[in-house]
């Protein structure tokens, strides 16, 4: 997809803490070049990844927007939405046809799609329908147009979530700004985007986006997401956790991030400052109340990959990411729980045409993402010129004197009455000749 110089793709990331907004345009490889970017505090607007006031939510979002537009030039038309919550996961769909003797057609294989997407889930909805797999007489095919078989099984992957997170969106965006939906991109797709590589997709891996409300795992082999499941812990419960040490909930926030670990090590008798001076916190005892949350989270997370039958055969590990994966030593506790090689990873440098303030920030990784994954141009349409006729044409306001207008006026009279004096002759001269 290239985009001209008018054209650029916008999308908004809607966390429990923060709501991102940012535009973006694409070179011929897909490279992002960075062109505006805010955000604004979530408040009481978003609950564990989904909207939960309407209203608050998008008096934000016109905010977001008024202040990207001062940025860009045309203004924004439409824009991509991350669509996340606690519901969010995938369900195994199978679909299996007879086909005596017919060779597998493009037709068929739409045919298939379009009977899963018709499928209803129970209280929830389908979200998007990915990673297809084929079996043809129980062999597997991963491209089966145009093979002869007799029995086709096709294995989906559906992505469900319940209805109000579409609905609430849409009554957000479509009846309360001027703003239209481009698409609406699942959140945690959206992330695996920016962060993996193919290499890690295929080998098998499985993405841990660490949120303020939520956690989404994604476990990926062959390149296709074989899992998909919300946590419904995040950073947010450690904070308030933080907040029985008789410390306000900002403050312990500003405590997690400066001195939190997700492995308690004494470390002699040290002490951490609260904002009341005369109040001191004991470090351990501090890093003990994180370690002991975020190994129930962990708890949650290897549950499910042992749930998805991932036990082993992840090749390239877990990787983490979002803003809560920047707890120090939450790698190294995630290994010595798992097994598995842990990383950090902040969005794929291939990703970003140049770097910015905002690409090395893991909490940043989703809004990358959902601008990687769009494709539609977000920009508001140059405005038809009604201009036919030059502006002297047009009445462009004359700014001469009123003494040297009636002058001019004069001398376009005479010129008429000149040229009207010369066709008269001419017509005299011609009926005389006549007669």
């Amino acid at each position: 997809m290239i985009m001209r110089q008018s054209e650029y793709i916008a999308a908004i990331d809607l966390g429990t803490s923060k709501i991102l907004a940012m535009a973006g345009r694409k070179n011929e490889e897909g490279g992002l070049s960075i062109i505006a970017a805010e955000r604004e505090d979530s408040g009481n607007s978003i609950r564990r990844a989904c909207i939960y006031n309407v209203a608050e939510a998008a008096k934000k979002i016109n905010k977001l927007a008024e202040k990207l537009n001062q940025k860009l030039n045309p203004q924004i038309d439409k824009i991509y939405i991350g669509i996340g919550g606690q519901s969010i996961r995938t369900q195994a769909h199978s679909i299996i046809k007879e086909i005596p003797n017919t060779t597998v057609s493009a037709e068929l294989i739409e045919s298939l799609l379009k009977e899963c997407k018709n499928f209803k889930p129970e209280f929830a909805e389908i979200l998007d329908v990915v990673s297809p797999e084929f079996f043809l007489d129980g062999r597997s095919e991963m491209n089966p147009i145009g093979i002869q078989c007799s029995k086709i099984e096709a294995r989906y992957q559906l992505i469900v979530g319940k209805p109000s997170l579409q609905r609430n969106i849409q009554a957000c965006i479509n009846e309360k700004t001027k703003i239209k939906i481009a698409g609406l991109i699942i959140s945690p797709i959206a992330t695996a985007s920016a962060v993996l590589s193919e290499t890690e997709k295929e080998l098998g891996c499985a993405l841990v986006e660490f949120g303020a409300g939520v956690s989404y795992l994604s476990i990926y082999k062959k390149g296709l997401l074989k899992y998909l499941i919300t946590i419904p812990l995040g950073g947010d419960v450690l904070t308030k956790d933080l907040c029985d040490l008789n410390v306000l909930e900002k403050e312990a926030e500003d405590l997690k991030i400066n001195y939190g670990s997700a492995i308690s090590i004494a470390e002699g008798d040290t002490k951490i400052e609260a904002l009341l001076k005369s109040k001191k916190i004991d470090l351990l005892t501090f890093n003990n109340i994180i370690e002991s949350r975020i190994e129930e989270i962990i708890a949650n997370i290897l549950e499910h990959i042992n749930i998805a039958g991932y036990n082993t055969g992840l090749n390239a590990g877990i990787i983490i990411t979002g803003g809560g994966a920047a707890l120090r030593k939450l790698p190294e506790l995630i290994a010595s729980k798992s097994g598995y090689e842990t990383r950090l990873h902040a969005t794929k440098k291939a990703l970003l045409n140049q770097e910015t303030e905002w690409d090395q920030a893991c909490g940043n990784t989703q809004i990358f993402g959902l601008l990687s994954l769009g494709n539609i141009n977000c920009a508001a349409p140059a405005p038809i010129s009604t201009k036919i006729f030059g502006d002297e044409e047009m009445g462009k306001k004359d700014p001469m004197p009123n003494n040297d207008k009636g002058k001019k006026k004069k001398e376009k009279n005479s010129i008429f009455r000149g040229f009207s004096k010369k066709i008269d002759d001419i017509s005299n001269n011609l009926f005389n000749n006549e007669e």
